[in-house]
């Protein structure tokens, strides 16, 4: 066997081409991959969901929303998922034999040599379970392919000859280490959804068109509104430097509320933002220099491995939480959070996603134990050292979040990549920090994380969640200050909801300041068509102007003066 795969790109974005011969008729093959039972075999558990389907696959365990575009039975499918990628496979008969063509589009340049890897391993699985074999092992395979398609993807468009010998054979190439969030990227959303219901029918499904909105009295100011929505939002971008015509600066001069900064991309670990005092300084001035108002310039700062001020662009080593809870000692508290705010007052920051606030009830938390973020498992130290924290943040003029609310500590996984269920380890004591730095005024925002609670709603993760946000945080703590959302472009809610979604959920369970770290996916458009969004849910109703201005109010509190 051999699979034939192609790289290229197309209007910017990434264009992955598969085919394969098998020896099956068209109308089997057709069954394989859209009947539910035999996709459940190799691909994945396919349950319908209203007009659309919901889709988990098995080899990376990405889990989301797909909607069929193209249904031509026994010949053509073409589905579409949340982040609108494109998947569409080709029938052709030929004798007792049949060609597959399998083309996925839509994914960013830089990862299509993790969608390479990614849809060949769904084609293996699909040739795998035809020929009555098992799937193979995805993470193992993964590491085999994507050097190979790191080369391929260098002189794209290109064809990459790559059958399992082959594959494997190149598994020697210099960086082949796997990580979840490019096998998730690659074995992910892009690959084909076979669907149920679509082998019923003949007709081709049309587009779904957006519902044409109903103006509304409401909207009294379009323009006006426009603004006070954009100074709700934080987005990431790319450069070490910014020009007048940079999509960034044009969105602030239109009236964005903030920038986040990150000394490095997640997808290539290269530069983003910050290479040197000097030059991150110069890079602070120009945004300012652009916004008509207060912009944030935000960061995360918290110490030890989460620090975008580091040895490696010129800024002093900080240590972790961890050490300083252990320490414990107010006079080290004061002096290691002096050393934090002065190198954001030297670069111009204003505001720092710190302190983390989270009980370090397992020691095995990958996205907080393990990392060091954590003061303590005793609350009163948390609290002790996260109170001495803000106050010396306060006295250097830079604003704070206390995150994650409602509280990270015992969770197994990484909201960054996937969702995360603490139902089962999650306990009420996590709450005790937050409650106790509210009740001291200790608290300028809170930043509520993507975790699903089930005690706290069966459904929704707390980030989405008016229980959460309004009902407990607002209501049984009450918390009157902004609350900020965790990265708005996290696994953790996009490949469930999708981004406009997410955004009207997260709007109406009570969040204030949206982030879009712009980073698990660079889109450079996201103000612009976020701002679409939440018009639209004004104007249709879902969301009220006072809830905007009030939103704004707040969000307000944290701007520098």
């Amino acid at each position: 066997m051999r699979i034939l795969g192609s790289l290229g790109s197309a209007g910017g974005r990434g264009v992955v081409r598969m085919e394969e011969r098998y020896g099956t008729d068209i109308d089997d093959l057709w069954s394989a991959i859209t009947d539910p039972p035999r996709l459940a075999r190799w691909l994945g558990d396919i349950v319908r969901d209203g007009g659309s389907y919901h889709a988990r696959y098995h080899a990376s365990g990405w889990e989301g929303d797909v909607r069929i575009d193209v249904c031509e039975p026994p010949r053509r499918l073409r589905v579409v998922d949340a982040g609108d990628h494109v998947t569409e496979v080709t029938l052709t008969a030929d004798g007792d034999q049949t060609m597959l063509v399998w083309e996925a589009r839509g994914m960013p340049l830089h990862l299509l040599p993790a969608y390479g890897a990614g849809n060949q391993i769904h084609v293996e699985d699909l040739t795998a379970y035809l020929a009555g074999r098992d799937r193979c092992d995805a993470a193992a395979r993964f590491r085999e392919l994507e050097p190979a398609y790191k080369v391929c993807a260098t002189r794209a468009p290109s064809i990459c000859p790559l059958g399992p010998k082959i594959g494997r054979s190149l598994g020697r190439v210099k960086n082949a280490s796997v990580t979840r969030r490019r096998l998730l990227a690659g074995v992910g959303s892009a690959v084909v959804a076979g669907l149920a219901g679509c082998g019923a029918s003949t007709a081709e499904t049309p587009p779904r068109q957006p519902a044409s909105p109903t103006p509304s009295p409401r909207v009294t100011d379009e323009a006006a509104l426009r603004r006070k929505i954009a100074s709700l939002l934080v987005v990431g971008f790319r450069g070490e430097t910014v020009n007048s015509n940079d999509w960034i600066v044009k969105a602030i001069r239109n009236g964005l509320g903030g920038v986040i900064l990150f000394d490095k991309e997640l997808a290539t670990n290269g530069p983003r933002n910050i290479s040197s005092p000097a030059q991150v300084t110069a890079l602070v001035k120009s945004l300012r220099q652009a916004s008509p108002g207060r912009l944030i310039v935000s960061i995360d700062q918290e110490g030890g491995q989460v620090a975008r001020l580091n040895p490696s662009n010129g800024f002093p080593a900080t240590k972790s939480e961890a050490e300083i809870g252990a320490e414990n000692s107010p006079a080290a508290t004061r002096a290691w959070a002096q050393q934090i705010a002065s190198s954001l007052t030297s670069i111009g920051a204003n505001l720092n996603y710190a302190p983390v606030v989270d009980l370090n009830l397992n020691p095995n938390n990958p996205a907080i134990g393990q990392l060091g973020r954590s003061f303590s498992a005793n609350v009163d130290v948390v609290v002790t050292n996260a109170t001495e924290e803000i106050q010396v943040h306060r006295a250097s003029k830079v604003k704070t979040s206390l995150k994650h609310f409602p509280g990270f500590g015992t969770a197994t996984g990484n909201t960054d990549f996937d969702v995360v269920d603490v139902s089962a380890t999650w306990r009420p004591i996590e709450l005790e920090p937050f409650q106790r730095l509210i009740a001291s005024g200790n608290a300028d925002s809170v930043l509520v994380a993507h975790l699903l609670i089930k005690q706290l709603d069966p459904n929704l993760p707390a980030s989405l969640s008016p229980a959460v946000v309004t009902n407990l945080l607002r209501g049984q703590l009450g918390f009157k200050g902004p609350t900020v959302s965790d990265d708005m472009q996290a696994a953790a809610i996009t490949r469930r909801y999708g981004r406009d979604e997410s955004v009207a959920l997260a709007l109406k369970a009570g969040l204030d300041l949206l982030v879009f770290a712009n980073q698990q996916v660079y889109d450079p458009n996201v103000v612009d068509e976020t701002l679409d969004n939440v018009v639209n849910l004004v104007r249709t109703g879902q969301l009220t102007e006072a809830q905007i201005d009030q939103a704004v109010t707040r969000v307000d509190t944290l701007r520098p003066r």
